[in-house]
Order: structure tokens, then sequence, then C-alpha cells
């Protein structure tokens, strides 16, 4: 559990309240592993692997045929799909369809690992309150902060900040220490430190950042995961060095003000590749029109020849 503590009032402001985070609370459970993507993204992949998988047997019942020949091999067909480096199948359409399924398997690995670890990070309270009137009627006791915390979120309507204000417990002045020495808390960051932080980031550009007056900035790693960026690592070696320390690294801190600002706005987000996905369908449905375009030729072809064959051989006997 963090606590985010503005070190400097401890001691001396009794009314003073502090935020404990509450992700630890919070298990993992098989449901997060569904998280990450909605309903309609999961009945896509459903539909994607039904038709890789007809596909398949499409082609192992026409492989017996011998409608397809030495470019139809399943065994090829079943080492790309698992991504055993086989060399893709001669075919036109098969070819088509087998190399679009490699692109979508290592698109959906790269979004969905992204996805789940910041889904994990980010502490899920299934109603998004938008006014502090809506935390009051859900009945939350989360609202014993100072009247500054109050007076800020009644006029504000921003999902983020509300978020955070759900994510964390508030947690007495006079309750700091103890909880401290009990290790239910196991961080503590300064106010001057969580500042170093927020100044850092508010150079980066699309990068919001909001300071509540009272309690304490909040740490911006929460707000970064929440754009997508998959730019993580300097702010995970922060909360690694805090975690280990108890106290900012300047030196760390400076390094990573060095390093070059990326954009979380300039990288595919999850609402873009709900279309990918969609797209990916069509693609699949169109491939799979070309490979059944491609068989009835195919297979009309290998008719007339044998017609033709038949009919030479039978010429052959009248003569």
């Amino acid at each position: 559990m963090f606590a985010l503590i503005d070190t400097d009032r401890v001691c001396r402001r009794e009314n003073s309240y502090y935020f404990a985070d509450l992700l630890e609370d919070l298990k993992p459970n098989v449901g997060a592993l569904l998280e990450p993507f909605d309903a309609s993204i999961w009945l896509s992949f459903l539909s994607v692997a039904g038709l890789c998988a007809c596909f398949l047997l499409m082609t192992s019942y026409l492989r017996a045929r011998r409608l397809l020949r030495e470019s139809g091999r399943v065994f090829d067909i079943c080492a790309v799909l698992f991504e055993q480096g086989a060399r893709l199948p001669g075919h036109g359409g098969i070819r088509a369809v087998f190399a679009m399924w490699i692109v979508f398997a290592f698109l959906c690995g790269l979004f969905y690992n992204a996805a789940f670890k910041t889904s994990l990070m980010n502490a899920d309270h299934g109603t998004n309150y938008r006014t502090l009137g809506q935390l009051e009627l859900d009945g939350r006791d989360a609202l014993g902060g100072p009247e500054a915390v109050k007076e800020y979120l009644n006029d504000s309507e921003n999902e983020v900040l509300l978020g955070l204000y759900q994510r964390y417990e508030i947690i007495a002045a006079d309750k700091i220490i103890e909880r401290l020495l009990d290790h239910a808390v196991t961080v503590a960051l300064s106010k001057m430190q969580i500042d170093n932080v927020a100044r850092g980031l508010m150079r980066e550009p699309d990068i919001n950042l909001y300071y509540i007056e009272e309690p304490i900035v909040t740490f911006p790693l929460l707000l970064y995961l929440k754009k997508g960026h998959p730019f993580v690592s300097h702010l995970q070696r922060l909360a690694i060095n805090n975690a280990a320390t108890g106290a900012m690294d300047y030196a760390n801190f400076s390094e990573y003000a060095l390093d070059p600002p990326y954009s979380s706005s300039s990288y595919i987000g999850l609402n873009q590749f709900v279309v990918a996905v969609y797209v990916l369908l069509i693609g699949l449905s169109a491939a799979g029109l070309v490979l059944l375009s491609e068989i009835y030729h195919s297979a009309r072809k290998k008719k007339k020849i044998e017609a033709e064959a038949a009919k030479q051989l039978s010429d052959t006997k009248e003569r």
C-alpha cells in the first residue's frame, strides 16, 4: 500500500488528511483477465478464431480431394497459426488469410499486455462519479477530507481527478505515524518530492496534472498510465526507488528529464484497436471470399480438363 504523504505537515497540523493507495486490497481475479477489452472485442476475437478454424478445416478437406496442391499443406498452416516460423503457403487466398492472422496475433499480444498491466495498476470502482454530490448519494465514506478538496471536486467534472479521489483512502494526520510503524503503509513521499516529478511531467505534451492544494499533489504515475503511454519504464524506476528508500533520488529524476519526450497521443490507443479488430474481420472475410473464388475456379478448371480428357479418350476409341 502506498501513502502519498506531505511529511512536512505530519507534526504541525492535526487536521491534515493524507491519501493511502488501496490497490493492494484489490486482488486480481479471473475477471481481470477480461477487463482490458470490452465484450465486442472478445466477440470479434472469437469470430476471427472461428474463421481461421473454418479456413483450416476447408484446406484440409480440399487437400484430401486434391483441389489444393503442395501450397495448401495443413501442417504449414498449423505452424503459422502457432507462430512456429514455418513458411506461408503459396496459395494466394490462404496466404492472405494467415498473413493477416500473424499481424493480428502480434497486435493483439502487444495491446492486451499493455492494457492488462494498466488495468492492474488502476483501481476499478465500477462507477464513474462526475460530481461530489454523486459520491455523497452513493454513501461513500471517503468524504472526510479537507473542505478545500470538497470545494474543488464540487466544481470539477474531471473523471480522472474523481477517480483518484475514489482510489485513495483518506488518513488523518494522527494515524499516519501509527500506520507507518505497523507497516500498513510502505512508502512515504513528501510534497516537495512529488512536485519534482510533477514539474518534469508537465513538460510532456498532452499530459494534464491536477494539483489539489490542501492534502497533497497526487503521484502522476496513474495519470500517465491512464493515457495508455507505453514508455513507463522511467516512472516505474522512480516508483521502485521510492519503494526501496522512501525518498526521491534526484539523480534518477534528472536522468528522466533528459530523455526525449514521448507523447502518448502519437500511439494507437484501445479505441483505435477496436477499429483494427473490425478491419481484421472484414479483411479475413474478404480473404475468405478470394479463397473460395479461387477454389471454385480451380474446381471448374479441373472439371473442364477432365471433361476434355474424357472426350479425347472417347474420340480416340471411336477411331
